[in-house]
């Protein structure tokens, strides 16, 4: 299990080698404006790590 930093910072290339998702992916998501929740300062993207674990754990499913 990777565990993250609560203030660590991702890029979008490091945010899709966790997922094993290309980056276009990510970067259609964030044009839909679903997904993952991101910042944007000025033409950067970053994704708080924190808030991608709790972002996942409310989208866990139920398993029987």
């Amino acid at each position: 299990m990777i565990t993250l930093q609560k203030y660590e910072y991702l890029t979008p290339k490091q945010v899709a080698a966790l997922f094993q998702i290309t980056p276009d992916a990510l970067k259609k998501q964030r044009q839909k404006n679903n997904g993952l929740p991101f910042y944007k300062v000025g033409r950067l993207v970053r994704y708080n790590s924190f808030e991608i674990q709790k972002y996942l754990e409310g989208e866990k499913l139920n398993a029987r």
